[in-house]
């Protein structure tokens, strides 16, 4: 089995700002798919990877190995605000539908209607 290089943002995420974007809680998700007559469950698996990091910012979520240097130019998983980044991504996304018709948590997506 080949190893894989996992990094830790120890580093990055101490000296970052956390960033204090307000994720649904789960009972607000709850009370907003409530009556719903049918609703879809989405993962937006590797959903982080498909937003695009900004170029002055990849120098400061570099990588280094024993061989190579390599910098992202995708969001990685691990970053400290990774998570609200994707979430407010998705809100601008899908502006006119967030708790009408569907709901956003982070990668996963709820897609509802309250008709059949």
């Amino acid at each position: 089995m080949i190893g894989v290089a996992v990094p830790k943002y120890v580093y990055n995420n101490g000296a970052s700002d956390k960033d204090n974007y307000h994720v649904l809680s789960m009972e607000k998700i709850l009370q907003t798919v409530y009556g719903a007559k049918i609703f879809s469950l989405l993962n937006g698996f590797s959903g982080y990877n498909q937003v695009l990091v900004v170029k002055l910012d990849r120098l400061k979520i570099i990588l280094c190995t024993n061989c190579c240097t390599f910098s992202y130019r995708r969001m990685p998983f691990g970053l400290v605000n990774a998570g609200t980044t994707f979430q407010h991504t998705m809100e601008i996304t899908f502006r006119g539908l967030i708790r009408q018709s569907m709901v956003v948590y982070l990668d996963d997506v709820i897609v509802f209607s309250r008709k059949w």
